[in-house]
């Protein structure tokens, strides 16, 4: 038998983040171990693709096609969309060579994959990330900048641009992972894009 301890109410930081109890210490100890968890995770080798230009390809692919699927059903078009959808193709041709030499120098590793607000929890002075992504190995072999950026991405959606920022700054101090920097905001927008999938496929099932 197994039997399940539930956490405190009010300890997930997107229950802490609503009630104005997330703090710079939490974002700053949190950004230390994320570091430390990337680097101890394991690498993925250059032959098993992930992480690389052809992978972020696939990923985008099937994130700009449920989001394209979706403003058809509701015979919607966001006016600033065929306009971040050439973004996307933009920045996916410059960074491939990028996401390459990431990959050979070992940044490509088994990460949480999907780090936001919700599957973060603080138990007395540490937050510990739970929940991780399992069910699909690419979305979870993945650049470390990748899974930093779901959570920044979060902060910056609940208005909290100073703690994502400040999320960043600490996790590259920790990490010395300067060199990310260049793909740092198209990995904001992939989370971004991210969460409004979700969103879109919440409000279709809705709608059936």
């Amino acid at each position: 038998a197994l039997r399940m301890c539930r956490f405190p109410d009010g300890a997930l930081w997107s229950e802490r983040l609503a009630a104005g109890a997330l703090n710079a210490p939490d974002i700053d100890a949190f950004a230390v171990r994320l570091a430390d968890f990337h680097r101890q995770a394991t690498v993925a080798t250059v032959a098993s693709g992930f992480g690389s230009p052809a992978a972020h390809a696939r990923i985008m692919g099937r994130i700009v096609a449920a989001i394209d699927a979706w403003q058809s059903r509701a015979a919607v078009v966001e006016p600033g969309w065929p306009a971040l959808r050439d973004w996307l193709d933009g920045e996916q041709a410059r960074l491939a060579p990028f996401w390459l030499a990431r990959l050979g120098d070992g940044r490509v590793r088994e990460c949480h994959g999907e780090l936001h607000l919700g599957n973060v929890v603080q138990l007395g002075d540490e937050a510990t990330a739970f929940d991780a992504l399992d069910f699909d190995d690419e979305l979870r072999w993945i650049d470390v900048v990748d899974d930093l950026a779901f959570l920044a991405m979060d902060l910056l959606a609940h208005g909290r641009g100073e703690l994502a920022f400040r999320l960043v700054d600490a996790y590259l101090q920790a990490s010395g992972d300067y060199d990310a920097l260049p793909g740092l905001r198209f990995s904001l927008v992939a989370r971004a894009l991210v969460r409004a999938k979700v969103s879109a496929l919440a409000e279709a099932e809705q709608i059936d």
